[in-house]
């Protein structure tokens, strides 16, 4: 249309633009109290604009004393947040924020820039940083159901969201244990602790348990009862509260035995 200027909008799921290059988060993540987050970030820029790995991390909303989490320069960076935010790889791409031993405070929404931002004003697009009291509780999966000697694997899995720093595993079974790792997106990872166990009679009816103890310390279990089926024998013969019965006598034989007896007597 002649006369008037179109401007063009730019409406992207989790995109936050700073000049020419995009910045993509996601919109919330969790973090437990006393460990470690990771809020994934990555940049995108057109060709023709210079790379640049300057990434300036902000508070939203902020005070002017403490809406910096993150930047280069050391000296922006809010007295709370020193020392305990960095990137984790600081590359043109990559604008990965990692928070170390995090704190109830630092429930807050954050959002990336190129450079500072001068003036105070709401960012249309960041992500929530919910922090939790403690882990989510891990899944513990095993048979219903085990037999003597018979080789099981028992899983034990665990969601976090520090994805440098995975949690580790402790069981209270003796065994070789393998641990793998899968991401399920925006930030979130799942871990796994597969156990190689063979059960034996006398564990029948104890209790198995993971124990997942995530950076920084906070730890939490999961438990389930083994349950283990018992191979009965087919010549085992329960008498337990029965009267034992009288074996069965070959009256026969017995007679004949008598007979042989009375006719060597007469024999004789």
């Amino acid at each position: 249309m002649r006369g008037r200027s179109v401007l063009p909008i730019f409406i992207l799921f989790q995109v936050c633009v700073g000049q020419e290059k995009k910045f993509h988060f996601p919109d919330k993540i969790q973090a437990v109290l006393g460990s470690c987050v990771e809020i994934p970030c990555y940049t995108t820029a057109p060709p023709t604009e210079g790379r640049s790995n300057k990434v300036v991390w902000h508070v939203q909303p902020a005070m002017s004393r403490s809406r910096i989490i993150y930047s280069t320069d050391v000296s922006e960076i809010s007295t709370v947040f020193r020392g305990r935010a960095d990137l984790v790889k600081r590359t043109t791409e990559n604008c990965t924020l990692r928070i170390h031993d995090v704190r109830r405070q630092d429930l807050k929404s954050y959002f990336p820039r190129e450079s500072k931002i001068s003036i105070l004003r709401p960012a249309s697009v960041y992500v929530n940083l919910e922090v939790k009291d403690s882990p989510p509780v891990p899944v513990l999966s095993m048979p219903a159901e085990m037999r003597v000697g018979e080789t099981i694997t028992i899983t034990c899995m665990a969601n976090f969201t520090c994805a440098s720093s995975p949690p580790t595993f402790t069981w209270n079974l003796i065994g070789p244990s393998v641990t793998e790792r899968s991401d399920l997106g925006n930030g979130i990872w799942q871990t796994a602790s597969n156990l190689t166990y063979k059960p034996t009679e006398n564990e029948n009816g104890s209790v198995v348990r993971c124990t997942v103890t995530h950076f920084g310390g906070p730890t939490i279990s999961a438990t389930a009862m083994i349950n283990i089926k018992i191979n009965i024998k087919e010549n085992v013969i329960l008498a337990c509260g029965k009267r034992k019965q009288r074996p069965l006598v070959n009256y026969t034989s017995r007679k004949m035995h008598y007979l042989k007896i009375v006719r060597d007597i007469q024999i004789y």
